[in-house]
């Protein structure tokens, strides 16, 4: 009778054993996957520009690719890929020119506006200095700022070197992006038909593919096609009104939506 009864207790902690194992192995199991995270986003974080820069080279090529199959339809892909690239390389230039040619206007507008603001003639005090004064700053205060604006402009002059070390790092990356571009756009769907058909059968990930290629392709020419939209109308508008600078000013919201979404990009791509 004794023996019948410990039978029923074996049972439970062998049931017991189980549960406790299972709770441990998962336990385990948890905490090796939040050590394998770490140490591969420590490893990211030593390598995230350049995660970035291949990141912004693959949304660049989600971008141009309809264009270029679309080109393909009448010349060799490698033509026109060559063709879609420089397309977009003269709209940019072109952009970028026609607005450094307005801002150098406006800019040299503001410096003869200041050099008439600031400069005193015939021993009287500059028509800055006169309008400050009438708003009850006292020339004590004129000069104090002055000084503060002639030491953090000597501090600016000083600072140039960082100034065009990040210049230059902008433009290599620049490149860099251009040459991920190109190979993405050449070799975009070598790798796509890799992921499609070789790997094994349960690693491979055809709705993945499909999704980012409607999805996030679809969402970047949409963000770039309302930024362009934006420029447009803006700039439109303006010259439609008769405001100096109208290129100026449809440009600038257009950069603005551009940068803000780029912004979002690198924010979410970044490792902390």
């Amino acid at each position: 009778m004794a023996s019948i009864g410990r039978i029923p207790r074996l049972a439970r902690d062998e049931a017991f054993d189980v549960r406790w194992k299972r709770r441990r192995d998962v336990a385990l199991a948890i905490l090796a996957w939040v050590g394998v995270i770490a140490v591969v986003f420590w490893g990211a974080s030593h390598i995230a520009r350049a995660l970035l820069l291949i990141v912004i080279a693959s949304l660049l090529a989600y971008a141009l690719a309809p264009g270029v199959q679309r080109l393909e339809k009448y010349i060799p892909r490698p033509f026109a890929i060559v063709v879609m690239c420089l397309l977009s390389l003269t709209i940019l230039g072109g952009i970028f020119y026609f607005v450094t040619i307005t801002a150098l206007h406006q800019f040299s507008a503001l410096s003869r506006s200041l050099d008439f603001l600031l400069s005193a003639k015939n021993g009287h005090k500059s028509p800055l200095e006169q309008t400050l004064i009438s708003l009850g700053i006292t020339p004590g205060q004129i000069t104090e700022v002055r000084q503060q604006v002639v030491t953090r402009l000597e501090g600016a002059a000083g600072s140039a070197l960082p100034l065009i070390t990040g210049i230059l790092d902008f433009l290599l990356d620049m490149v860099v992006v251009a040459v991920f571009t190109i190979y993405f756009l050449i070799d975009g769907r070598r790798i796509e038909r890799w992921v499609r058909e070789n790997l094994p059968e349960n690693w491979r990930a055809n709705f993945l593919v499909d999704t980012l290629q409607k999805i996030v392709g679809g969402y970047i020419r949409g963000q770039l096609i309302l930024a362009v939209m934006i420029g447009l109308l803006v700039g439109i508008g303006m010259f439609l009104f008769h405001v100096p600078y109208a290129l100026l000013l449809g440009c600038w919201p257009s950069f603005w939506n551009s940068s803000r979404f780029w912004e979002r990009w690198s924010q979410d791509s970044s490792v902390p």
